[in-house]
């Protein structure tokens, strides 16, 4: 026993292959002279088809041999109490692919443990906390949670109002940091990378994109070293049984001309391998990018070699962001979801030709938003863009605006802002994943923030990722209502001043999409397909149940794009639902409206833009058409507001130039024009500094001292503890 007035702390991980979240937490505690520290490994067992205990597993052998262990059967947690305890597992008996031994659930360790401290194994960079992840009852009994970030953190404090949240970064990537940097190897040496959540998506598909690669990678004598995720047979035994046999044969079969890595340490693999391949859904991703080594991610929608007539069915389309309302004269200007290009659009022809690309940027996915009009020129809203744009269309003159150190993200990707009003000589912005609402001034080209605001909206944000606004408003004289997508809530927000008041509207399980305003009444579309009647005076609801057909009803995105009123009738126009809806505010009536298009599915997996299938933001032009362009084959969808009447049209891009470089983070997304076999033959890029530095702009303590501030933090809490 450690002497009374040593500090005891306690580390209980289950995966031996799952330490790495921990160790750089154990390295600083057990060089602390002021603690008593053990390394506990716990049993788990899979889950059987029937959800009880199948196989039980015990990986005390499998730890690092230089980490000291001790037996679980020899740590009596209630003779022990230890100060302070460290878990990377907190779903107790909600995970439906293992579960660690009831003993050692969060409840039962609670009992006995002063503070309890989960540091998520997924934790390295995501963008986001996975909603399925922060969301546990079990999160109940832990006092501390690490984010790796502060955007994380403002995430688990939705689902996780208990628990101190300290953004303090993530121990994997100090293990990262750690690697030691070597040059390319002359043969190449690729890490295949796959994961449970797209495994699970796929299913039979993913493992024969998997296959495919293998074939190719065979013919071409390519180097695959194949990390599966460690709970990947665990995962096929206990939910996808189909699969068993032809996930063994491909074990077997990378066995053959290639590595398969099922040893508990990825880091060997990550330093012996010159460029990643596989999941984009995956913490490894994060992680590897830190390396600054490329990496290619897969989409497991798209075939392995796309056919020569998809390709040039795609050559001159892509996916453009367009405000019809700024339309004049039939011209609307647009701007490619795929590459740096600003589009000149008729939107009676669909012919668009290319204003050329924003000066300074790199020719990547995801630049800037729909153009906005400021007085006489075009102003370009950033969203992975390093700057503001502006473009003179009468000159063809560029001129670059700065990122002002307050709009910039505090999640690690979207859009910064996005367009909500014109006022006066301003134009109005609406934070998605900053803090600002911004004010650009047309007459001196000049940016003010505002974000004292801010200060009132952390309790209610779920995921930053799906934005604190959608840029979908409505003014009624100086006062302008945005409604978010976090919870049922319309900021109205006072143009002249700035000052912004939280409304909350019906109750708490609304998340609002669009608003309209019928001259009486406010219409707000509701993410899950509903929608509300909301007078901003009596504060009177009513809800619309639409009983729409969402078209991935497992994922998290919006059922409407947009709420628009026309014609004497409110729309609602489809994002993740099928169906476009229209009411008769009168009479209260709602009625579908066919749109020609088939949303079940994509018109083929190449067309892969965003989760939605339907339509983007619907804009009323200046003749009163209402227009949209469609994902599902990035062409323009116009309705008659008088009659109903839908009219698609096809894009057409002249002169599209499409260069096969990497994405906003940094990454080779897998396209029809840059496939897997492309990015195999390549030249491999040499180490990127910029790619590191973005991944490790994303997390606190990015400097590898994110396990020492851990293990301070702890012992700080614990001590100011009063029991």
């Amino acid at each position: 026993m450690p002497a009374n007035d040593k500090v005891e702390i306690a580390f209980f991980p289950y995966k031996a292959s799952m330490w790495d979240c921990m160790e750089s937490i154990w390295l600083a505690a057990k060089d602390d002279p002021a603690c008593h520290v053990s390394v506990v490994p716990i049993p788990y067992f899979d889950r059987a088809r029937d959800g009880g205990a199948a196989a039980i597993h015990y990986e005390a052998d499998l730890m690092p041999e230089y980490v000291q262990i001790t037996k679980y059967v020899d740590y009596d947690l209630s003779v022990i109490k230890p100060d302070v305890a460290y878990i990377h597992s907190v779903y107790d008996d909600h995970n439906r692919v293992t579960s660690v031994h009831p003993h050692y659930y969060t409840r039962e360790l609670k009992k006995y443990i002063k503070t309890l401290v989960y540091v998520p194994y997924y934790g390295g960079g995501a963008p986001s906390v996975p909603k399925n992840f922060a969301d546990i009852t079990a999160m109940s009994a832990v006092d501390i949670a690490i984010a790796d970030n502060e955007a994380h953190r403002l995430e688990y404090l939705t689902s996780s109002p208990r628990a101190d949240i300290a953004a303090l970064g993530a121990p994997k990537a100090d293990k990262i940091l750690s690697l030691e940097k070597r040059p390319p190897n002359p043969r190449k040496v690729f890490l295949l990378n796959t994961s449970i959540a797209s495994l699970i998506k796929y299913g039979v598909s993913y493992f024969r994109k998997i296959s495919d690669l293998f074939a190719y990678a065979e013919r071409r004598g390519v180097s695959i070293l194949w990390r599966p995720h460690p709970l990947t047979e665990a995962t096929v035994n206990a939910m996808l049984p189909e699969l068993a046999r032809l996930y063994e044969l491909l074990k077997q079969r990378i066995r053959q001309f290639g590595v398969l890595d099922e040893s508990p340490d990825m880091y060997p693999a990550i330093a012996a391998s010159d460029a990643y391949v596989g999941d984009g859904n995956s913490s490894l991703v994060y992680l590897y990018s830190i390396t600054g080594k490329p990496l290619f991610i897969m989409d497991f929608s798209l075939p392995f070699e796309p056919s020569p007539d998809i390709v040039g069915e795609l050559r001159n389309r892509d996916l453009l962001y367009v405000d019809f309302s700024t339309a004049e004269n039939n011209i609307a200007w647009g701007f490619c979801a795929s590459v740096n290009a600003l589009c000149r659009l008729d939107i009676c022809t669909g012919r668009a030709e290319p204003a050329g690309g924003v000066p300074g940027e790199r020719d990547i996915a995801g630049l800037y938003l729909a153009p906005v009009k400021a007085g006489n020129k075009l102003l370009l809203t950033p969203y992975f863009a390093s700057e503001w744009a502006l473009y003179d269309p009468d000159t063809a003159i560029w001129e670059k605006l700065p990122i002002l150190p307050e709009m910039k993200r505090i999640a690690g990707v979207g859009g910064m802002c996005v367009k909500a009003a014109d006022y006066r000589h301003y134009v109005i912005f609406a934070p998605t994943v900053s803090a600002a609402f911004v004010r650009f001034n047309i007459l001196t080209g000049e940016f003010e923030t505002f974000s004292e605001w801010f200060a009132k909206m952390p309790p209610y944000i779920e995921n930053i990722n799906s934005g604190l606004f959608t840029g979908s408003s409505f003014a009624l004289g100086d006062k302008l209502f945005l409604p978010s997508p976090q919870r049922n809530i319309i900021a109205e927000l006072d143009m002249r001043t700035m000052d912004i008041n939280l409304r909350f509207i019906g109750s708490d399980d609304l998340r609002f999409s669009g608003i309209a305003y019928d001259g009486g009444d406010f219409w707000l579309g509701d993410f899950r397909g509903r929608a509300v009647r909301w007078n901003h005076l009596s504060g009177a609801v009513k809800i619309f149940e639409t009983q729409c057909s969402m078209i991935m009803p497992e994922a998290p995105q919006s059922a409407f794009s947009d709420i628009i009123y026309s014609g004497g009738h409110i729309w609602l126009c489809p994002y993740g639902c099928k169906e476009m809806f229209r009411i008769n505010p009168v009479t209260e009536e709602m009625s579908k409206v066919e749109l020609g298009l088939d949303l079940s599915a994509r018109k083929s997996p190449c067309y892969n833009i965003g989760e939605g299938v339907a339509l983007t933001g619907m804009r009323e032009t200046p003749d009163k058409k209402l227009m949209a362009v469609s994902l599902y084959d990035y062409g323009i969808l116009a309705v008659d507001p008088q009659t109903a009447e839908v009219e698609t049209r096809e894009i057409f891009i002249d002169g599209l130039n499409r260069a096969s470089n990497a994405d906003y983070a940094f990454h080779y997304p897998e396209s029809v024009f840059f496939t897997i076999p492309d990015f195999i033959n390549a030249d491999l890029p040499p180490y990127s500094e910029a790619q590191s530095q973005y991944a490790l702009n994303s997390l606190a303590n990015s400097d590898g001292s994110a396990g020492r501030k851990i293990h301070g933090y702890v012992c700080r809490f614990n001590r100011d503890r009063r029991d």
